[in-house]
């Protein structure tokens, strides 16, 4: 999740650690106020964006940077991450924006977004980059050598605790390395089958039922 879209959320869970955001690309303390790591995009990365919007001019492009959440092209698919995550983007264009960049998101609907996947598949940039589903209407990509699992492997790090003693959740294309991890980990019932194979468990409750309750049953069950 971007920064902006949680905060709605931090005073009411007080956090008071650390966690993994922007699919893997960085781990920040709210504590603290600061990122703990990050592993930054190339600004060259410029270069996919005019890529595809040559191709789709229509699709929404988002760019979430150390500084802020910006929109470089805006349409119904940016307009709904903001009301789905509460939040507004930063209206900019490319030169602009502040900070380095953690991650790019292509917006739209399903089957724009299912298009600019298929493009970038068969593109010169798609090994250059980690590019990943994380929801029916993005398609996102973050530095090559950054994912879910490596920055959870950070995160083990800076907390002094094992990856064994971690749990985790996912429901995506985009969590299937960190559910490989060596830790327990579960996939909600209504997760992409991709997900659903990668889990050491699939649970009977939906994202829209709410499954911590049944991971923690699970989890004291196994104690």
């Amino acid at each position: 999740r971007t920064l902006q879209g949680l905060k709605r959320y931090t005073n009411d869970l007080k956090l008071n650690y650390p966690f993994v955001c922007q699919n893997g690309g960085a781990i920040y303390d709210y504590a603290k106020n600061s990122f703990l790591w990050t592993e930054a995009l190339p600004k060259s990365a410029a270069e996919v964006i005019n890529f595809v919007h040559g191709v789709y001019p229509e699709i929404g492009v988002e760019i979430i940077t150390t500084h802020n959440a910006y929109c470089i092209y805006e349409n119904a698919g940016t307009r709904k991450h903001e009301s789905d995550e509460h939040f507004k983007f930063v209206l900019s264009d490319i030169v602009s924006l502040q900070g380095d960049w953690l991650k790019i998101v292509f917006a739209g609907s399903e089957k724009e977004t299912d298009a600019v996947q298929a493009l970038l598949q068969k593109s010169e940039y798609y090994d250059k980059y980690q590019m990943v589903r994380s929801f029916y209407s993005y398609y996102e990509f973050v530095n090559k050598n950054t994912n879910k699992a490596r920055a959870v492997t950070e995160l083990s790090k800076i907390l002094g605790i094992n990856i064994e003693n971690f749990v985790t959740i996912g429901d995506n294309e985009n969590d299937c390395k960190m559910l490989s991890m060596p830790c327990r980990s579960f996939a909600p019932s209504s997760a992409a089958e991709v997900a659903k194979n990668c889990a050491d468990t699939v649970l009977k409750s939906s994202n829209n039922d709410g499954i911590l309750k049944e991971v923690i049953n699970i989890l004291e069950e196994e104690l």
